[in-house]
């Protein structure tokens, strides 16, 4: 396993280049070129690891029905929430490569 010592991430075209830790979270612009594909991979990554979970590993899938003003009220709650996490690992040293990701969407 790769530690955070072994890599960072350069932007460099519109793709993300490994290379010593800078960065702590990866962003594209929701306008790059590129977005598509970047939360598809982390998507592929997530299903990987899905088939064969660690013991500290968190999936969670919830299709639920909604009102229009609670799904509103639920998105900004997680916005927020996200926002949180940005300022909870600014705080500490980087020691291990963790991924979150949220899909929360109105299907047709």
């Amino acid at each position: 396993m790769s530690s955070l010592q072994d890599s960072y991430v350069e932007i460099k075209d519109e793709f993300l280049i490994t290379s010593p830790p800078t960065i702590q979270v990866i962003f594209l612009e929701k306008t790059s070129p590129q977005i598509y594909r970047h939360h598809m991979n982390w998507r592929i990554q997530a299903i990987k690891q899905i088939e064969q979970p660690k013991t500290d590993d968190l999936s969670f899938s919830y299709p639920m029905t909604i009102s229009k003003k609670d799904f509103l009220l639920l998105r900004k709650k997680w916005v927020s929430e996200v926002l949180e996490i940005q300022k909870t690992i600014e705080e500490t040293e980087p020691e291990i490569i963790a991924f979150f990701n949220l899909d929360f969407f109105e299907l047709d």
